[in-house]
């Protein structure tokens, strides 16, 4: 309470003593300089708005009183507000700086160069490492990677199959790309996100040697084995679509002392650099004795049309102190058990697997710098972020204990002592260990189905901020809990990631604002993707206690952002679009004709970079200004009828602007997310759903996309068309959204329940208001759906029997490819859903067979033509294959009648289907013993979408009681 006196005495004071002001920005000034950045958050915030308050009146024009402000104070005021913004952190009054500052032009440099350069090392704001935890878990699917299965006779003797590799994982943002369970051959498969298809094998490549994959700035990377044994090769490229071998890169000169022996443990990516991680010993040495595992970071740059590898910087050492493991392990368990029973701690210890007693008589001397023997690090699972190298290991003394069961009932919480994996965290600056996470609690993750940790696949995903792990069933999704690295953000802001340490303490006015703006992106970039992992985050966690965001601050952004587009200052400009999509997030302020104005004029600066000529804005910045548009939409465009005109206008112009279609793909891509996150009736769903006339314009884009993808089966060249084949299906953001609507609907209207409430005549024939509006929705959608449907038929017939009919050399594999191009148009996405949903009950209403027997009867009418011209065909290629020339080619062309003749009876349906891996072997389904008396306890489990389920009893369910059993 004094403090918040003082100001306004102080402020008071100033105006007869002027010398005051210099006096306490001084005072200001050496106090805030003393302080870390960011060290002052959990301050009162009152006090420190009263300081900011204080600078700012000293900094701002006087002109009204007529009184001249020495410059000698301004600098002081301004270099104290520029301290105080770095201690706070907040955004607010970042921006009210940087604003202030960009009108002072009489402002020569201010002292703050150290304290800018102790705010830009926190590289935007604390973090935590990117470890695996299972409160971030996200989903867990089965796959088959499509590679053959290691041989076991190969690997008979035991030195072999101490040399064998783990599953090597590295992922694109689109697709993934794993080896086998012993690192041989390569898959590329689906990851689900941006419309690729999920675990759908693209294309493999089953001869690619035993070795390590990785992907980092747009490049595929090999690294084999054998490439220990030939000194002079580092990596090889591989080609994304074909997945053959396409270049070899050299080790850079003099990298490797000359004759040393090496074996790499693994090679790994953020997205950007290489990291190749190894160590100079041998496998095969009779008497292993503690090696240092070095690693080493690449950059691939192209030079005359080749790639060659940079080192990054010098060589570092994966170091992990002896006794650290069993220390940590040691405090981890106390600290654990001494919750729940008050006995001798050794004995708890004991309780949980004895993996105390089992760490401390580890051989010491057989483990490397990292703190683990070579032959387990070669099947460990290593990731970077680009901050941190991540091993996974195994839980100490073998797989997580489960000893306790038996004894407590699962909800007494020692069930969750189970530890699947362990998280081994190194710096990458320096090498040195860090700290160590441990994973619990995702019992629905491949780890906490049984999987194993060595040999598992892990990697992280720059363009998602994901991890992935792959077992040989399943692979798993995490969010990452960890901030991006800080030269990905800044390569997103357009900056530099180097920090120099500053050699004089002044600093100019310009550099100053760029330095501040440089941390404020990087720390919006960070709280967008907190935003992304955790979209039901309160807001005081995110922006401290700053909120909400004001129109002033807007206003003051608008004219930061006014500034640089006038100067053509692409770094503010990118800075400042980052900052738009956090402050639209929680702008909440009433509904003012002056908030209206300022909103307004922020849509328009977003316009007017969006709608610039292609010369003059980068493809980057046109991104983050869709990115700012979609985030702020319904700010922006408050009511329907306005976003219905924005939509209107990038649907039916996005095809002539590249900046239209990018903002129509992001905004349909978002509500296409939300629509799909609302699944089952919630109010919203009706805001995420667009009126006919636009799904119509929808439509006819997706009807395009379809033709001119199925046209290209006959138009591009032969290379064109194998890189076709490896990246369909890839659902456009138009066809997502579509696909989102049609399950939305459908699902809606086949698992509604009904409503007790309704008492009209219809709902005592079963059918509610809702039912009915959904009926007719589903109605208007099938038609259009059925329509265009028509139309790409139409197209397939006329391209199946243009190639059948065609002199191509490549004819069969295109007639064979095109049956995969099919599947990837709105022919394989939404008609067989909206085909199968229409034989539901619900829906088998004499209306809806009315209206859609029409389009039906054509749609069977023309797949029977098109199935009957590819069936036809088929013997035929068998034929040409073996019979001369000349008469292969004419019997080749179309004769329908005389193939029908011909036809033999075809093998049974499903034959030589082979069983996808995680349904092959049935699945285990565990739960603990409650130890109750409840043989007269009901309860009830509902499995959705099983048809049936088979039970058998363990004995361990068995307890003393007979009618236990």
């Amino acid at each position: 309470m004094g403090l918040l006196l003082v100001f306004p005495l102080i402020q008071s004071q100033s105006r007869t003593d002027p010398s005051l002001c210099n006096i306490t920005a001084e005072v200001l000034l050496n106090c805030l300089r003393d302080c870390q950045p960011l060290s002052l958050t959990k301050e009162p915030a009152d006090c420190l708005n009263g300081i900011e308050t204080l600078l700012c009146s000293w900094l701002e024009d006087t002109s009204d009183t007529g009184r001249h402000i020495p410059h000698k104070q301004k600098e002081n005021a301004a270099a104290a507000l520029v301290a105080l913004a770095c201690a706070r952190g907040s955004l607010k009054t970042f921006v009210h700086t940087v604003h202030l500052l960009q009108k002072q032009t009489d402002l020569g440099s201010l002292p703050v160069a150290d304290v800018l350069y102790r705010l830009l090392l926190l590289e935007g704001g604390p973090g935590s490492p990117s470890c695996l935890l299972g409160g971030k878990h996200i989903v867990s699917w089965g796959y088959e990677d499509m590679l053959p299965a290691p041989d076991s006779n190969t690997g008979s003797s035991s030195e072999n199959k101490d040399a064998d590799l783990g599953r090597c994982l590295t992922a694109d943002g689109l697709y993934l790309y794993t080896t086998n369970s012993v690192g041989r051959g390569v898959s590329k498969l689906g990851s689900g996100l941006h419309g690729t298809l999920r675990g759908f094998v693209y294309c493999r490549n089953e001869e690619l040697e035993p070795g390590w994959v990785a992907f980092g700035s747009g490049i595929l990377l090999h690294r084999p084995v054998s490439f220990d044994n030939k000194p002079h090769s580092l990596f090889q490229v591989i080609d994304q679509n074909t997945l053959q071998v396409c270049q070899m890169v050299p080790m850079p000169a003099n990298h490797l002392p000359v004759g040393s022996t090496m074996s790499t443990v693994h090679l790994s990516s953020d997205g950007t650099y290489f990291y190749w991680i190894w160590s100079p010993a041998s496998l095969n040495e009779k008497t292993p004795k503690g090696h240092s595992v070095f690693m080493d970071i690449f950059e691939l740059v192209v030079e005359n049309g080749v790639f060659v590898a940079n080192p990054l910087q010098e060589r570092t050492i994966l170091m992990r102190k002896e006794g650290e493991s069993a220390k940590s392990i040691n405090e981890m368990l106390l600290s654990r058990l001494s919750r729940y029973r008050a006995s001798p701690s050794a004995t708890l210890a004991a309780l949980t697997g004895s993996t105390i007693s089992n760490t401390l008589k580890e051989d010491q001397a057989a483990n490397t710098s990292c703190g683990l023997p070579l032959k387990m690090l070669r099947k460990t699972p290593i990731y970077t972020c680009g901050t941190y190298l991540v091993m996974l290991v195994p839980p100490p003394g073998g797989s997580g204990s489960s000893a306790t069961r038996s004894l407590f009932g699962g909800t007494s919480g020692l069930s969750s002592l189970k530890i699947l994996a362990s998280s081994l965290v190194y710096n990458i600056s320096d090498g040195q260990f860090t700290s160590r996470a441990d994973l619990i609690d995702a019992a629905g993750s491949s780890l906490g189905r049984g999987a194993l940790v060595p040999g598992l696949g892990a990697c992280y995903d720059t363009v998602n901020n994901m991890l992935w792990t792959c077992s040989n069933d399943y692979i798993d999704q995490w969010c990452n809990p960890g901030n991006q690295a800080f030269h990905y953000v800044c390569q997103r802001l357009g900056v530099s990631h180097i920090i120099t340490e500053p050699k004089e303490e002044a600093i100019t006015t310009n550099e100053v604002i760029n330095q501040l703006l440089h941390h404020v992106g990087a720390m919006c970039i960070h709280q967008l993707n907190l935003l992304a992992t955790n979209p039901n985050l309160p807001i005081t966690s995110v922006l401290g206690k700053q909120h909400p965001i004001e129109a002033h601050h807007l206003s003051s952004i608008c004219d930061i952002m006014e500034k640089a587009m006038v100067n053509g200052d692409t770094c503010i400009i990118r800075c400042i679009l980052v900052v738009f999509q956090v402050v639209f997030k929680f702008f909440f302020s009433p509904q003012t004709e002056r908030n209206r104005d300022i909103i307004r004029r922020s849509g328009l600066l977003l316009w007017q970079l969006l709608m610039a000529p292609k010369d003059q804005i980068c493809p980057e910045i046109q991104k983050e200004v869709c990115l700012a548009i979609s985030s702020g939409l319904n700010i922006l465009y408050p009511g329907e009828t306005e976003i219905n005109n924005l939509l209107k206008l990038v649907l039916t112009e996005g095809e002539r602007n590249s900046g239209l279609s990018q903002l129509r793909d992001v905004i349909l891509t978002n509500l296409a997310e939300q629509l799909q996150n609302n699944r089952f009736g919630s109010e919203e769903d009706e805001h995420y759903r667009l009126n006919d006339e636009l799904l119509h314009y929808i439509l006819k884009i997706v009807v395009r996309e379809s033709c001119i993808l199925i046209t290209k089966c006959q138009t591009v060249s032969k290379e064109d068309f194998q890189k076709l084949l490896s990246t369909v299906p890839a659902a456009s953001s138009c066809l997502r959204y579509l696909m989102a609507v049609q399950n939305h609907l459908l699902s809606n209207t086949i698992l509604i329940k009904p409503d007790e409430n309704d008492d009209s005549d219809n709902s005592l024939q079963g059918e509610t208001l809702k039912v009915q509006e959904l009926k007719v929705s589903i109605l208007a959608l099938a038609t259009q759906i059925l329509t265009g449907c028509d139309e790409v038929l139409e197209m397939l017939q006329q391209v199946t029997t243009a190639l059948i009919n065609s002199d191509l050399a490549d004819r069969e594999q295109r007639l064979k490819g095109l049956e995969q191009v099919t599947k990837a148009t709105m022919l394989g996405h939404l008609l067989p859903v909206l085909l199968t949903s229409l034989m539901h009950p619900n829906l088998q209403t004499l209306t809806m067979a009315d209206a859609l027997m029409p389009q039906l009867v054509q749609l069977v009418l023309y797949t029977s033509q098109t199935a009957l011209l590819l069936k036809t065909q088929c013997p035929v290629f068998a034929e040409v294959g073996c019979s001369p020339c000349g008469a292969s080619d004419q019997k080749g062309r179309l004769f329908p009648d005389e193939r029908m003749l011909e036809e033999k009876e075809e093998p049974g349906f499903l034959t030589g289907l082979k069983i996808p891996a995680p349904w092959a072997a049935g699945k285990t389904v565990e739960t603990v013993h409650p130890v109750r008396d409840n043989y007269k306890f009901k309860e009830t489990v509902h499995i959705p979408g099983a048809r049936c389920l088979y039970l058998r009893f363990d004995s361990r369910c068995s307890s003393q009681y007979d009618y236990d059993k």
